[in-house]
């Protein structure tokens, strides 16, 4: 499947960061479930609300490479996400940290997700409501 592509912006808040006065690493987990979650709403409710609210997506994999520091400074940072349905009913979203309008990376990151239905059971299969989903997408959202 192609990618779809959504950019987050933020900005880094004194209460991320630690002793040192840079974003603890953690919270670039916290960025990207931000940068997700609001993907999630935006854009995949559009199409099948009442069907994609019944499925969930915990995470089976994360990591985070990390290029640079983020610090609390008020300037707005951007989460350029990238998702896509992977093979055995599991999607992934991809993700990169930069400075807005500039071509700094401060991270770079992934996660992939299951996929549980309704009755709490693991899809072996894609659900047709993430197929539909697809089908017709743009690239950039």
């Amino acid at each position: 499947m192609e990618w779809i592509k959504y950019d987050y912006r933020f900005r880094g808040r004194f209460r991320d960061t630690d002793a040192y006065g840079m974003v603890h690493h953690s919270n670039y987990f916290c960025y990207f479930e931000e940068a997700r979650y609001e993907f999630s709403d935006r854009v995949l409710r559009l199409y099948e609300n009442q069907i994609m609210e019944k499925l969930k997506f915990p995470v089976i994999s994360a990591e985070c490479i990390y290029k640079n520091a983020l610090y609390y400074d008020l300037e707005e940072y951007l989460v350029r996400l990238k998702f896509r349905i992977l093979e055995a009913a599991r999607v992934e979203f991809v993700y990169e940290i930069r400075g807005e309008g500039t071509k700094k990376i401060y991270a770079k990151g992934r996660t992939v997700h299951a996929i549980i239905n309704e009755e709490n059971r693991l899809c072996l299969t894609l659900p047709q409501c993430l197929r539909r989903l697809t089908e017709g997408m743009g690239d950039h959202v």
